[in-house]
């Protein structure tokens, strides 16, 4: 079974040039919420806690 050589070739891209492919992340927009909601903390402390009592 032979396999071409151009098969084998991959490309690779310097830092600066891959961060150039990469999306302006301040640009995304998101429905969600923000992480840092009294609601967030509140699910945190019950996880914590009932880890603890396990």
């Amino acid at each position: 079974m032979a396999t071409s050589t151009a098969a084998l070739q991959t490309t690779s891209f310097t830092g600066a040039e891959f961060a150039e492919q990469m999306p302006n992340a301040r640009l995304i927009l998101s429905d969600e919420p923000e992480i840092e909601s009294p609601e967030h903390y509140e699910q945190l402390v019950l996880l914590t806690t009932i880890l603890n009592w396990a």
